[in-house]
């Protein structure tokens, strides 16, 4: 994938790292020119996201299930046009990863999971550990079978019920000794859920202190083209 092949509303990710701390932050395809990428401008609180002079960034888009990554780029404040955007210089082809290497939301909550056996189904609550939009994981001290189908109640931001309906694929010893980690791939993909992730990122990014605020390129003073 090259930066020609971007579109414009086109959903990315930002990961930003600078000495122990790091940043997530979504972010959506404004327009190209020649080889900038332009981002709507990053806003959190009403707060012009900037980052600090020492950082390492990374820009992951998914595209047909294709996980591209940009490692090691810059990102900077500008105005072009009139308008404000951060804006990505970009070179040659990113590098495809496995869809697994796609971010996850942590979830750490408890949540109804119906386990569904021969004798029919059967609800349970277990601990969710994280949900992507392939798949999820939970945690449980009982025992399930790789192969068995799941269905995971979610209660989006709207109070709308959302179910989605999965296999068990995997397993592995869970933090505690009597716990197994679960790990669950969805039948099929639901753009409810990729909303309801991009809505949990957004919260849990507006609870970060860090890499927040107007430091470091956090103006749009920046640079013009």
């Amino acid at each position: 994938m090259t930066i020609s092949d971007f579109t414009r509303g086109q959903q990315v990710k930002l990961d930003i790292r600078a000495n122990k701390t790091k940043g997530s932050f979504d972010a959506v395809v404004a327009l190209t020119y020649k080889n900038i990428l332009l981002l709507e401008p990053i806003v959190i609180d009403g707060k012009l996201v900037g980052f600090p002079q020492d950082y390492n960034a990374s820009l992951t888009v998914i595209v047909k299930d294709v996980c591209y990554v940009w490692e090691n780029i810059q990102v900077q404040a500008v105005s072009f046009k009139g308008r404000h955007f951060h804006a990505i210089e970009l070179f040659g082809e990113a590098e495809a990863k496995n869809r697994r290497n796609n971010y996850r939301v942590s979830i750490g909550e408890v949540m109804n999971v119906v386990y569904f056996t021969e004798s029919g189904p059967k609800p349970h609550h277990a601990l969710i550990k994280d949900i992507s939009e392939t798949g999820f994981a939970f945690i449980s001290t009982e025992d399930f079978d790789i192969g068995r189908m799941v269905r995971l109640n979610l209660l989006l931001p709207d109070k709308t019920p959302l179910s989605l309906s999965a296999k068990i694929v995997r397993e592995q010893p869970g933090p505690k000794a009597s716990e197994t980690l679960y790990g669950c791939r969805f039948s099929e993909k639901n753009t409810k859920l990729s909303t309801f992730l991009m809505q949990l990122q957004r919260e849990k990014q507006r609870k970060k202190n860090g890499l927040s605020g107007p430091s470091g390129l956090g103006s749009f003073s920046g640079g013009r083209f």
